[in-house]
This record gives C-alpha cells, sequence and structure tokens, in this order.
C-alpha cells in the first residue's frame, strides 16, 4: 500500500516528553493498521487518527514541544492516514483517482524534501572537511616556518659568535703586529743613535 512508502526524517532531539512518546506510539500504531486492515469502514483507525491530531495540536502548543521538523513529520504523516480515511469513504472511481493522485503528490514531496536534506547534510558535511583540511594545511605550515624560524636563529647565534671569536682572534693578531712594529721602530731607533754618538766623538 502507499503507507509504505512513507519517509521519516531523522531523530535529533536526544530527550522526549511523555506526550510525544504517546504521539510517536499512536501514529505507529495507526501507520500498522492502515497496512494490515481495511482502511473503508475501520471506525476504530478513524478514532485512532483524530486523537493523533488533537495530541498533536497539544504538543505543538505545550511547553516540552519538539522541534519544527519533527512537529512537521508527525503533522504530516497524520495528514496522510486522514487522507487514506478519506479516500475510502469515496464511492466513484474519479474521487478515488484524484485522491490518489493527490496522496502521490504529497508522498513525492515528503521524498523530495528528505532528499534536499540529505544533500544539505552531506554538503555541510563536505564543506567541514575541507574546512578542517585547510585548518590543518595551515597549522601543519604555521609549525614547519616556527621551526625553521627557529633553526634560523640557532644558526645565527653560532655565526654570531663565530664572527665573535674570529674579530677576538683578529683583534689579537693585529695587536701582535703593532707590538713587533714598534719593537722593530724602537730598536733601529738604538742601533741609529749608537751610530750617530759613535760618529760624533770620531769627529
Amino acid at each position: 500500500m502507499a503507507i509504505d512508502k512513507i519517509k521519516t526524517s531523522p531523530e535529533v532531539a536526544p530527550k522526549k516528553s511523555r506526550l510525544e512518546m504517546n504521539v510517536r506510539q499512536l501514529l505507529n500504531k495507526c501507520e500498522l493498521i492502515a497496512k494490515q486492515e481495511a482502511v473503508e469502514g475501520n471506525w476504530r483507525l478513524k478514532k485512532y487518527v483524530d486523537s493523533l491530531s488533537d495530541m498533536i495540536t497539544e504538543l505543538k502548543t505545550g511547553p516540552d514541544k519538539p522541534s519544527k521538523d519533527l512537529l512537521s513529520e508527525y503533522s504530516k504523516r497524520a495528514s496522510f492516514l486522514k487522507g487514506l480515511i478519506q479516500t475510502s469513504t469515496f464511492n466513484s472511481p474519479t474521487e478515488k483517482e484524484d485522491m490518489d493522485s493527490l496522496l502521490k503528490y504529497h508522498q513525492n514531496m515528503q521524498e523530495k524534501v528528505a532528499e534536499n536534506m540529505v544533500l544539505l547534510t552531506k554538503s555541510l558535511k563536505e564543506q567541514s572537511q575541507i574546512a578542517s583540511t585547510i585548518i590543518k594545511g595551515d597549522t601543519e605550515a604555521l609549525k614547519k616556518s616556527s621551526d625553521l624560524t627557529d633553526r634560523n636563529l640557532d644558526a645565527l647565534k653560532v655565526e654570531s659568535e663565530r664572527l665573535q671569536e674570529h674579530s677576538r682572534s683578529a683583534w689579537k693578531c693585529w695587536l701582535w703586529i703593532m707590538l713587533g712594529l714598534v719593537m722593530v721602530i724602537f730598536i733601529n731607533m738604538v742601533l741609529l743613535m749608537k751610530v750617530m754618538k759613535k760618529r760624533k766623538i770620531e769627529l
């Protein structure tokens, strides 16, 4: 039967009130009756569906009402059951055919909504994965950049110490050269003075 084609949205509410649990139980019971028993002239099913409509109305205005998606799901399922009961009361084949077409259109719309929700969920999941991959890549690049900076700082420190050591070595080398020059000049001056003194005495 057409009732087999009903698709329900995934449950998202983690906690349900007693009234909502009763609505779900009665919905399942009505759908089971519609599958297993004749709908035409089934006064028990009609009574259950009427009670179901009142309970859904109460659920919409109660303090512990579920999400809009779940309320829409309950209402659509109840409306479908009402449509089945209404179709069973038609006498002419034309009326039944029109109602079947309307119910089929209603089911197709439900299926499209469910498919769109699945596609939207899949798209959001893919976008979340892409964003996670980008963030992960940026984090790894930042870590590599930080490691490279640390290595460059360490290398710069080593080169700076080498330069300082080289500067100290070069300074010591020039110091010894200057001392050597001073000593040579001093010795030459002493020798020159002795030579000049000796010539003066001879004259």
